[in-house]
C-alpha cells in the first residue's frame, strides 16, 4: 500500500509540475527571441533617464495666494491656531506661522469662535455633563443640547467657554476669498499627483476663463506626461499616467461632469504597459550587463479592480496608441491584450500564470548578456 501511495503522490507531483510548465507555455512562440532582441536593440539606442523636467518657480504672489487660500480653508470649522503642522506649512510656503496667523486675523479673514461654534466641537457626552451642571434636560440631538446650554448659561459661563477655547473660524470675508479659489484647496489635497503650483497655474486660465479643477489637473498632468516621454523618464511617466486615470475617474464619480471614460482607461493601460517594460531593469542590464535582483522580483502589478466597472468602454480602446512611442514590453502586443481580456472576463484572474511568463521571459533576457560574458 505504501508503494502505491508513493506512486500516486509522484504522479500528482508530476501533474502539478506539468500544469505549472503548461502555464508558462500558453503563449510560448518561436518569436520570443525576436521580442527579446527588440528590447535589447531599443535599450542599446535609448538611454533610460532619471531626469524630471523642471517647471518654473512660482512667484511670490502665487505662493501667497495659494498659502492664504489653503490656510483659511483649515478654519472652515472651529480650529485651534496651534494645530497647524509646521512641516506642512513650510511645504506650502508659510515659514512664520505666528506672523501669518496674526496677519489673517488682523485682516478679518478669521475671528474667534462664538459659544455655539465652540460647543459644536464638544462630544455629546461632554455636552450632557454641562447640561447636567445647569440642571437642564440631557436628551435630544447635539444641536438641541447646544441650544439649551446657551439659553440657560449665564453670560459669565458663555464668556468662559469662548475665552478658554482659543478656537478660530472663517469670517464671511474669509469664506468669500476661498470661494473664488476652491481649486487651490483641491490642489493641496491632491499633492500626491506631484503637480507644482506653477504647473497648475500655467494651465488654470484659458482665453480669459478659469478652468475647473479637474480640467486644469488633466491639462497639467498631460503636459507633464508629454515631457517625461520626450526625456525617456518612463517609470515617472507610468505614475503620471495613473494619476491622469485617477483624476478622470474621480471627476466622473464626484461631479456631474462627463469625462470620457475611454480616455481614462487608455491612460491606465498606458500606465500598466509601461510598468511591464521594466525600463530601469532592462536598460541597466543592457548597458551594464548587471541585474541586481532575482528574476522572481519581476511581477505583474496588481490591476485596479475598478476597471471591471468600465468593461463596456474597452471596445473603444485603440491599443496601437498604447503600444506606440514607448519601449518594447516584456509581453507581446497580443499577449497584453489577452491579459486585459482575461482580467475583464474571468471570475478569478490568474496572476501566477502571467508572473511566470514574465519571469521566464526576463530570465531569458538575462541570458543574452550572461552568454556574452
Amino acid at each position: 500500500m505504501k508503494i502505491i501511495e508513493k506512486l500516486l503522490d509522484a504522479l500528482n507531483l508530476e501533474k502539478m509540475e506539468q500544469r505549472r510548465i503548461a502555464k508558462t507555455k500558453i503563449f510560448a512562440q518561436p518569436n520570443d527571441t525576436a521580442l527579446l532582441l527588440k528590447i535589447k536593440a531599443f535599450w542599446e539606442t535609448h538611454e533610460y533617464s532619471y531626469y524630471i523636467p523642471e517647471s518654473r518657480q512660482a512667484n511670490r504672489s502665487e505662493i501667497y495666494e495659494y498659502a492664504l487660500t489653503y490656510a483659511l480653508s483649515c478654519f472652515a470649522k472651529p480650529r485651534h491656531s496651534n494645530e497647524m503642522s509646521h512641516f506642512h506649512l513650510g511645504r506650502i510656503g508659510i515659514t512664520n506661522w505666528p506672523a501669518f496667523f496674526r496677519d489673517i486675523s488682523q485682516n478679518s479673514y478669521i475671528r474667534p469662535a462664538d459659544a455655539e461654534e465652540v460647543l459644536s466641537t464638544y462630544t455629546v457626552k461632554e455636552l450632557k455633563i454641562i447640561a447636567d451642571s445647569l440642571g437642564i434636560k440631557k436628551s435630544g440631538k447635539k444641536m438641541d443640547l447646544i441650544d439649551e446650554i446657551i439659553f440657560f448659561a449665564t453670560d459669565d459661563m458663555i464668556d468662559n467657554i469662548t475665552a478658554d477655547s482659543d478656537l478660530y473660524i472663517l469670517t464671511d470675508k474669509g469664506a468669500e476669498y476661498i470661494s473664488s479659489r476652491e481649486d487651490y484647496v483641491l490642489l493641496e489635497k491632491h499633492a500626491v499627483c506631484d503637480i507644482s503650483l506653477s504647473e497648475f497655474n500655467d494651465h488654470r486660465i484659458i482665453c480669459g476663463r478659469r478652468r475647473n479643477f479637474y480640467d486644469t489637473m488633466f491639462q497639467a498632468l498631460s503636459d507633464k506626461a508629454f515631457k517625461l516621454n520626450l526625456c525617456h523618464c518612463f517609470d515617472k511617466l507610468a505614475i503620471t499616467e495613473m494619476h491622469i486615470y485617477n483624476i478622470l475617474i474621480e471627476e466622473a464619480t464626484l461631479t456631474e461632469h462627463t469625462p470620457h471614460i475611454d480616455v481614462a482607461i487608455r491612460h491606465y493601460l498606458e500606465y500598466l504597459y509601461l510598468l511591464l517594460c521594466f525600463s530601469r531593469d532592462a536598460s541597466f542590464l543592457t548597458n551594464e550587463g548587471v541585474f541586481y535582483r532575482d528574476a522572481s522580483g519581476i511581477r505583474l502589478p496588481h490591476i485596479n479592480n475598478n476597471l471591471i466597472d468600465f468593461k463596456d468602454y474597452f471596445k473603444y480602446i485603440n491599443y496601437s496608441v498604447i503600444f506606440s512611442n514607448k519601449p518594447p514590453c516584456f509581453l507581446m502586443d497580443y499577449e497584453f491584450i489577452a491579459m486585459i481580456e482575461e482580467f475583464l472576463n474571468t471570475p478569478i484572474f490568474d496572476y501566477d500564470k502571467w508572473n511566470l511568463l514574465l519571469q521566464n521571459r526576463f530570465s531569458e533576457y538575462i541570458k543574452l548578456f550572461t552568454k556574452r560574458m
